[in-house]
């Protein structure tokens, strides 16, 4: 009879140990968390604000530097463009809307920089937008909002502007409406 106790027993024991061993672990929930500090999306949510950060280096092919469109109706909340080197001759920037990529209708903001300049020009919302040289450019509320259709555009031009290489980036945040 101890032989039957023992078998049942050690029976029950490699049972336990084989359900046990063999069953799928609990499911974990996501923690969230970055590999880094970077974040490489187009679109982020902060506690329910959609964001559409944008970064690129200047397109050096053109004078349209950069141009940029939200996928959504937006408001501009920044955008920033940097020379980091200087300009071979004087040239004036703009950052304008348009419903082109490659024009500008609407200026947000305006900076002439002189030859062997580098610097930089930002927007930002408000009643009135300044450039680093504080000269204010007046712009109305509705300018800062962007449907799907319009572009974010950042040209230069000159009587010899584009004999200029412009190195350098534009930086933007939407914030979705």
């Amino acid at each position: 009879m101890n032989k039957n106790w023992l078998s049942v027993g050690l029976a029950v024991v490699a049972a336990v140990f084989a359900t046990l061993y063999f069953s799928a672990p609990a499911p974990q929930p996501p923690v969230g968390a970055f590999p880094g500090p970077d974040i490489l999306a187009d679109r982020i949510s902060l506690n329910g604000v959609g964001l559409l950060p944008h970064s690129s280096p200047l397109n050096q092919a053109s004078t349209t530097l950069c141009s940029v469109r939200p996928r959504a109706t937006s408001t501009l909340l920044l955008s920033r463009l940097n020379i980091n080197t200087a300009t071979t001759v004087a040239i004036a920037v703009e950052i304008g809307k348009s419903t082109l990529p490659d024009a500008t209708t609407t200026r947000l903001a305006y900076r002439l920089f002189t030859a062997s300049e580098k610097g930089v020009l930002g927007a930002v919302t408000s009643s009135s937008t300044a450039n680093t040289q504080g000269t204010p450019e007046t712009a109305n509320e509705e300018d800062y909002v962007f449907s799907p259709t319009d572009y974010l555009v950042v040209k230069y031009g000159g009587a010899r502007g584009t004999t200029n290489t412009l190195v350098g980036s534009c930086k933007d945040i939407f914030i979705e409406n």
